[in-house]
């Protein structure tokens, strides 16, 4: 329910302003010693102007390790993202992960967990907790 996500102290909206134009937003899990990149967009006109680099900076300044999901390579605005993500600092992880359905009518997603700064090899502590933190499996 997404007034129940708003309440949740560990999960941040926030909007990316230039002067008072609002570029984009990006929502952010605050889980155990990393965040969870849930929802990244910088609005179409104005992308390709650095406003993108600028959100991750922000966020990588924080410290903590980064996760995020990404779509696969199989178009190229989906391998442009990745690409996005990797000069950013981003690393690609090769192990499976299915992104859960957020309702009980939609159908589980085949993603890629890319993270920041560094690959990781033991996904299965990190994908529970998002299981249970961020789409409600125990």
């Amino acid at each position: 329910d997404a007034l129940a996500v708003m309440d949740d102290p560990s999960y941040s909206v926030y909007l990316a302003l230039d002067g008072e134009i609002r570029v984009g937003l990006i929502t952010v899990w605050e889980v155990s010693e990393y965040l969870f990149v849930e929802h990244f967009a910088v609005y179409e006109k104005y992308r390709n102007r650095g406003y993108g680099k600028d959100i991750l900076e922000l966020l990588k300044s924080i410290g903590k390790p980064i996760f995020l999901e990404v779509e696969p390579p199989l178009d190229e605005m989906k391998k442009r993202r990745i690409g996005f993500y990797q000069r950013s600092g981003f690393k690609q992880n090769g192990f499976d992960y299915v992104q859960p359905p957020y309702r009980p009518t939609d159908k589980e997603t085949p993603l890629i967990i890319m993270s920041y700064p560094c690959e990781i090899s033991d996904a299965g502590p990190i994908i529970k907790e998002l299981y249970r933190k961020v789409y409600g499996i125990k």
